[in-house]
């Protein structure tokens, strides 16, 4: 699954979803609302690449098996950002992880 230069401006709400394959969400964000992604089951890498979140991003009771890169800070200039911060409550699997081959 591939989110590539998508901006949620109105906001997104992803919830109860199953997704089988890994995402590449990049250069993302830009959304005037909160995204909330909740309650999902993720068996791929969810990778976050240079995205910039206006507003909060929820990530709440999800199941991350292949793991995810969203907190990760390794490069200043293509770390994710987030202007009015984020919740990140009761997932399983670890949110600041590179992709492992």
């Amino acid at each position: 699954m591939d989110i590539y230069s998508s901006w949620f401006s109105k906001g997104l709400i992803f919830v109860e979803n199953l997704v089988l394959s890994d995402i590449d969400y990049e250069m993302g964000g830009h959304n005037k609302k909160e995204i909330i992604i909740e309650q999902n089951i993720f068996k791929g890498f969810f990778s976050f690449f240079d995205c910039c979140f206006e507003k909060e991003i929820v990530i709440r009771n999800n199941i991350f098996t292949g793991n995810s890169d969203l907190l990760l800070q390794e490069n200043k200039g293509f770390d994710n950002i987030f202007e009015n911060g984020y919740i990140v409550e009761n997932n399983i699997g670890r949110l600041d992880m590179l992709r492992l081959l």
